[in-house]
């Protein structure tokens, strides 16, 4: 399962840069490095992979999916691409960038499981490229994203927030 494969690969990347990373080892940092890790291979990657699969190889995606082939499968990866180069950026780009990635992420990860989930119960529709695990295991990471997120927001909210405070002390 290739969302498996990736998760991996984030995680040891992660494991990696926290490891070797000269910055500060707080929470903060930590969950930084998470999330970015996240972003970048997990919606980066696997949306640019997944939109030349699309591009050069849509009829056999729409036939896993259990649809026929259609020339929306060219436009379904470029806005596959077009996230995963917003997730990539995130490796250069950090601040509003990060939550730009995570909202286009989510909503095309989300929409596409109320696409599927559409499928299978008006098309009785339970092909494997439809009604796999890959759509369940994809939207918990999803999920497992936004959480990270909103995580790291609060954290990082409330070290400024400290820092200020010492500031102000002084």
């Amino acid at each position: 399962m290739a969302f498996m494969f990736f998760f991996v690969v984030a995680a040891a990347i992660a494991v990696f840069w926290i490891i070797f990373t000269k910055r500060e080892r707080n929470t903060r940092n930590i969950l930084e490095i998470i999330l970015i890790t996240s972003i970048v291979v997990l919606i980066g990657s696997t949306c640019l992979m997944a939109g030349l699969a699309h591009i050069f190889g849509g009829e056999n995606i729409a036939a896993d999916i259990g649809w026929q082939p259609s020339p929306f499968e060219f436009e379904v990866g470029i806005a596959n691409i077009a996230i995963g180069i917003l997730g990539i950026l995130c490796i250069w780009l950090r601040g509003e960038m990060v939550l730009a990635a995570v909202v286009a992420g989510s909503t095309w990860m989300f929409g596409n499981m109320i696409g599927h989930i559409r499928q299978m119960v008006i098309n009785d529709n339970y092909a494997p490229g439809n009604a796999g695990a890959f759509i369940w295991v994809a939207n918990a990471i999803t999920v497992g994203i936004v959480v990270l997120y909103i995580v790291f927001r609060i954290v990082d909210s409330r070290q400024r927030n400290s820092t200020k405070a010492l500031n102000n002390a002084d």
